[in-house]
């Protein structure tokens, strides 16, 4: 069970990350980029985010975004 203080900052972290993707980036392979949930670990020393690209669907291999961009 995670603490509280590691909830809110995995809840602030998906927010951040959510505006700066929106607002702050130019790149078009981000457009369709939904953060879908943050886990911070208890000590708040590893951040792990979850994504999902809307829209069409392709295969790990085929996606140029994770080798790229992440």
């Amino acid at each position: 069970m995670g603490s509280l203080r590691a909830e809110k900052i995995a809840d602030e972290l998906k927010k951040e990350i959510s505006l700066i993707i929106n607002r702050e980036t130019k790149d078009p392979r981000l457009q369709n980029l939904n953060i879908n949930a943050v886990k911070v670990s208890d000590d708040i020393g590893i951040a792990t985010v979850y994504y999902s690209i809307i829209g069409q669907s392709i295969s790990k291999a085929e996606s140029s975004l994770d080798k790229s961009i992440l």
